[in-house]
């Protein structure tokens, strides 16, 4: 295999087995994931995040980016399945175009991408980072990692807690 051009394909080069495990997990969540979605650039649909972000609706907006990318294999550059997006979370399209016609909110995308980087070491997505507010338990686990290492990070978790 050459270099990975489909989510798939890059998630079977990282984390081989990870597709299997994403699959079963999605499949018990009631999510059809389609791996054939082809590899784009995220920065647009991240500084959309921050926009709608900024106005409490960024979780609503990422959701159903989310879902039009891992179920129905719109690549994150689609300006036009974006624009979509955010149509369906409600938000305002007109001012979501703006965003994509400009470099609106592209220095706190940054921000947030060197934090990812240089302070947390977070290399791919999705990674659940689990803490509490004492820093007593601090993990991080990858979102292709087995239901079994899940469960081990939590009690992990649960014992340094109670502790």
């Amino acid at each position: 295999m050459g270099v990975p051009t489909s989510w798939g394909e890059r998630l079977e080069t990282h984390y081989p087995g990870g597709r299997e495990s994403i699959q079963r997990l999605g499949d018990k969540a009631g999510k059809n994931f389609d791996f054939s979605v082809q590899l784009s650039d995220t920065m647009d649909s991240w500084r959309l995040a921050m926009w709608a972000e900024n106005q409490g609706n960024g979780e609503k907006l990422l959701s159903v980016i989310g879902r039009q990318y891992f179920e129905e294999a719109k690549p994150l550059a689609d300006h036009a399945a974006l624009l979509d997006a955010v149509e369906e979370a409600g938000l305002n399209r007109s001012e979501a175009k703006e965003v994509l016609e400009s470099d609106q909110h592209l220095d706190e995308v940054m921000g947030h991408y060197r934090w990812a980087l240089e302070v947390a070491g977070i290399r791919s997505i999705p990674v659940f980072m689990i803490s509490d507010f004492e820093n007593k338990f601090k993990t991080v686990v990858h979102g292709s990692s087995s239901t079994r290492e899940f469960e081990d990070v939590l009690r992990k978790a649960a014992t340094a807690l109670v502790a």
